[in-house]
């Protein structure tokens, strides 16, 4: 007698493989929520890792304390920023709460990208030097037109 398979075994099979392909094609596709959230969240974990290690200490400075690393969120609708809603992470030297770049953004305040350290962690912001040196900027940072 042949040993091989009938049919109805082969058609019954490929239903079975059918069905399970159903059941895990909607499991593959990509959530955007959560892909904006873990960003952020590692993000702002780099942030906090920053301000861990950069030793800002001054004696001579009675407000070393409020220059500070930040992670800060914006909405932005003006002409020349990025639309929508971004964040960037800057060391503020002048506590003033302002991204305040250098101009020439060799020796930036704006953190490097641990992902791709020839851009910053900015998608621009308004009224911003840094937004006229578009390849510095990390365009995954705007998460109105990333997510």
């Amino acid at each position: 007698m042949k040993k091989a398979f009938t049919m109805i075994e082969l058609i019954f099979i490929i239903v079975v493989v059918g069905i399970l392909a159903a059941v895990a094609v909607p499991q593959i596709n990509r959530n955007s929520l959560v892909e904006a959230a873990d960003q952020v969240v590692s993000h702002i974990r780099y942030t906090q890792q920053l301000a861990m290690n950069d030793d800002k200490f001054d004696p001579n400075d009675p407000n070393w304390f409020k220059k500070l690393w930040r992670i800060q969120f914006s909405y932005s609708n003006a002409a020349g920023a990025a639309k929508g809603w971004t964040y960037n992470v800057y060391f503020d030297r002048t506590a003033s709460g302002n991204p305040n770049g250098t101009g020439d953004f060799t020796n930036s305040d704006f953190a490097e990208d641990p992902q791709n350290p020839n851009k910053f962690l900015t998608a621009g912001f308004q009224n911003q030097a840094i937004n006229r040196v578009k390849e510095k900027l990390n365009p995954k940072l705007n998460l109105t037109k990333t997510y």
